[in-house]
């Protein structure tokens, strides 16, 4: 990648500059909100699936 690793951090600071520019402007209040949302409902559902582990695979029929 292209002025590694400083344009790593520069994309890092814009994409925390559009979030609190979400924050404050009050039209992208609500869609910033609704997002986080929507990202921590996603986080808790992996968690809940993690924690009650994976479902054993049936054995599939044999056909000949």
């Amino acid at each position: 990648m292209w002025l590694f690793p400083y344009l790593t951090w520069v994309v890092m600071a814009g994409f925390a500059a559009v979030l609190v520019a979400m924050a404050v402007i009050g039209d992208q209040r609500t869609q910033l909100f609704t997002s986080l949302g929507s990202l921590a409902a996603v986080l808790v559902a992996y968690a809940v699936r993690r924690a009650r582990g994976s479902r054993p695979v049936p054995d599939a029929p044999l056909t000949d």
